[in-house]
């Protein structure tokens, strides 16, 4: 990953995190569901699971909550 990718990234996951909803994501990133997708599939990838996405939404795992306090944002 090219560090801007990897900024975008990290810079989803947490406003996913914060907003719970992968379409609100998209919106105030503006960019694609599509996109918000990939770019956590990619991270999920390299990490593991971060979220549970159901019907009401995307909920951080047990491992999202300690990738997210790692980086002192939750």
């Amino acid at each position: 990953m090219r560090n801007r990718d990897t900024i975008e990234t990290l810079e989803t996951f947490v406003v996913l995190a914060r907003l719970n909803s992968v379409g609100k994501t998209a919106e105030q990133l503006h960019i694609s569901k599509a996109s918000v997708s990939r770019r956590i599939s990619s991270l999920e990838t390299s990490i593991g699971k971060l979220f549970i996405r159901n019907q009401n939404g995307s909920e951080l795992t047990p491992l999202g909550y300690l990738f997210l306090k790692r980086f002192n944002l939750s």
